[in-house]
């Protein structure tokens, strides 16, 4: 049925909006200006985000050709690092050549077999082409020589040589230090008789392998003494 109000317009009764309705649309009008205010600060969050990201970029451009630098300057030093390894290997390996024959040439000339002893034919030598600075590296010179031993006609010959290999071979002197003992060994001799002097003459081939440490270690030993 459809009902009509007659009423003048200024006595008919207002029509007022349900309060659930009312309460829905405030709720609803509220939740829309959060959700606004979200989006903003949403936008201007991503706004300065991106504006961060075109600055780190740019900042990365900048210190690309630093990087570079740092780069060569860390290969540089890696490499200075190896060459430095190298040479302390090489010196650690290092013999001194002229000091090892003034040793040798010491121990020929002074103390108990000074007139004595004499060798001739003295050679130098590398026993491999190619040198291994490793600790456990092969032996890499030798010493050759032709010694020659004079001896009383009344001593026995092997023993006067075996005192003179220990007095060569010794740890005690710095001559000594650099010999591999498991390969230093006068094998064999000729003896040569002088009856007119009472003295005989042994010749015997004598051959040194040396191993490659340094002469550092009987510096300082020295140094401590």
């Amino acid at each position: 049925m459809i009902k009509i109000n007659l009423l003048p317009e200024n006595l008919r009764e207002v029509e007022h909006t349900p309060y659930p309705r009312l309460i829905t649309i405030f709720i609803s009008l509220i939740f829309f200006l959060f959700l606004s205010y979200l989006s903003v600060l949403a936008a201007i969050e991503v706004s300065q985000l991106k504006s961060n990201i075109i600055s780190k970029d740019e900042e990365i451009t900048q210190k690309k050709p630093e990087v570079k630098i740092v780069e060569l300057l860390k290969k540089e030093i890696k490499d200075k690092r190896k060459r430095d390894e190298v040479l302390k290997k090489i010196v650690a390996s290092k013999i001194m050549w002229v000091r090892k024959l003034d040793e040798f040439n010491k121990l020929v000339s002074d103390g108990p077999y000074k007139g004595k002893l004499w060798f001739d034919g003295v050679y130098i030598a590398a026993t491999k082409s190619k040198i291994d600075f490793s600790p456990d590296s092969q032996l890499i010179m030798k010493l050759t020589a032709q010694g020659h031993l004079m001896t009383d006609s009344n001593e026995k010959v092997a023993t006067k040589l075996g005192e003179l290999q220990e007095h060569l071979r010794s740890t005690k002197n710095s001559f000594g230090s650099n010999i591999d003992q498991s390969k230093f060994k006068i094998t064999h001799y000729a003896v040569e008789p002088k009856p007119d002097i009472n003295k005989s003459i042994v010749s015997f081939p004598l051959e040194i392998f040396f191993l490659p440490k340094t002469l550092l270690p009987t510096k300082k030993a020295k140094a401590k003494k």
